[in-house]
């Protein structure tokens, strides 16, 4: 989920904190309780009771662990199911990393090769799609949207006529 939505890496932290980024073991098992209720049937995905459980590998007590995202928690909706709060935080458009995945997977998928190599690789300490020129500050900072919102004439902007 939060490779091809967010552009991170967290799924490293599954066994062990992050060795290279600020992500760590509590921050993957947090997301993870998200789906702790979510169940698998012949009609499809369902919500239903239970919770997100991990087993202590020196000690085989269980434990079960809460839903938290992350980074700021101050996007999460209270109201919903489960999935349904973690859809709307990464969907929140202050969340600083949807749209800028979305933009790099986009633009790999529109021109063959992402602003960002590769497009899972937004870490906080690594490069963001930001490019450069007229486009590229329309995509920096935290204004920065999905196309549908704020569209952008890559061509007319990045390859302006001849006078």
């Amino acid at each position: 989920m939060t490779r091809a939505f967010l552009g991170l890496r967290l799924d490293c932290a599954q066994c062990h904190n992050h060795p290279f980024a600020a992500w760590k073991q509590d921050d993957f098992q947090g997301l993870s309780a998200f789906f702790g209720q979510t169940t698998v049937g012949f009609t499809g995905i369902q919500d239903g009771p239970g919770e997100y459980e991990i087993e202590d590998r020196k000690t085989q007590a269980k434990k079960v662990i809460p839903p938290k995202v992350p980074f700021s928690p101050e996007l999460l909706p209270k109201d919903g199911t489960r999935r349904q709060q973690l859809a709307a935080w990464v969907t929140n458009a202050k969340n600083p990393y949807f749209a800028k995945a979305t933009v790099n997977r986009v633009w790999a998928l529109m021109f063959g090769k992402p602003l960002v190599d590769p497009v899972d690789g937004l870490e906080p300490e690594g490069p963001t799609p930001l490019g450069a020129g007229p486009v590229g500050e329309r995509l920096r900072g935290p204004q920065l949207r999905p196309a549908a919102a704020h569209p952008v004439d890559c061509i007319h902007e990045s390859f302006p006529a001849r006078q």
